[in-house]
């Protein structure tokens, strides 16, 4: 589900909770556009943030980081929008093949027939595990 702006304070937990799984969807995003082989993985939350992990031995330069700041940051300013979507999951694994990801893939396969909801944004998407914003225009800080 996706929170429409003004709705959630983000200085509730609640809120921060929504802020943050938004930045890594956009993080993630970001990533997948640049760097299409690079497999970014969420780890877990470490104090008020996450745990990433690069897994394909890209390193992480600061030439890298600059890129997907600059990316995150062009997203944000097109203001972008989070769509939330159930699939079913021949559609998802379809998305998965299409976009070469075998991680998702491979999670999805053995998941029963029954729709799935995904969280899009541009031509990224993951699983909706949690609310997100409705759009990255709210992603000021990060």
């Amino acid at each position: 589900m996706a929170i429409e702006r003004g709705r959630v304070s983000f200085n509730t937990k609640h809120g921060a909770e929504i802020y943050r799984r938004s930045l890594s969807i956009l993080l993630e995003c970001a990533i997948h556009e640049l760097y299409p082989d690079v497999s970014l993985h969420v780890g877990q939350t470490l104090m008020k943030g996450y745990f990433y992990e690069i897994n394909d031995g890209q390193y992480i330069t600061s030439s890298f980081i600059n890129k997907v700041t600059h990316r995150m940051r062009e997203i944000i300013s097109e203001d972008e929008k989070f769509k939330n979507v159930k699939m079913k999951k021949e559609k998802v694994l379809s998305l998965c093949r299409k976009y070469g990801r075998e991680d998702k893939y491979n999670a999805v396969r053995y998941l029963p027939d029954a729709e799935i909801e995904i969280v899009l944004l541009r031509r990224y998407f993951d699983f909706m595990l949690a609310e997100t914003v409705f759009s990255a225009g709210s992603l000021k800080t990060f």
